[in-house]
């Protein structure tokens, strides 16, 4: 779960296509806080999805032992 204010940041920018500006008065921000929540928004999604890739690939590794070739 993304705290409220990474998660308007990165919806505003990354979904909705909003220019930084934009999203600095919609919300209130100074372009410095605004730089910040982006940036840890950003790393907490490539968080995620390392997690979440890594466990994919466990079970691809689960799921192709050494007992020989798939026919």
């Amino acid at each position: 779960m993304f705290p409220a204010g990474q998660r308007a940041v990165i919806v505003l920018l990354d979904i909705e296509g909003a220019g930084s500006g934009e999203a600095c008065a919609l919300l209130s921000l100074s372009p410095e806080n605004h730089g910040l929540l982006l940036h840890r928004a950003r790393n907490r999604v490539r968080r995620t999805i390392d997690t979440l890739l890594d466990g994919q690939a466990e079970r691809a590794d689960d799921v192709c032992d050494s007992s020989g070739p798939v026919a």
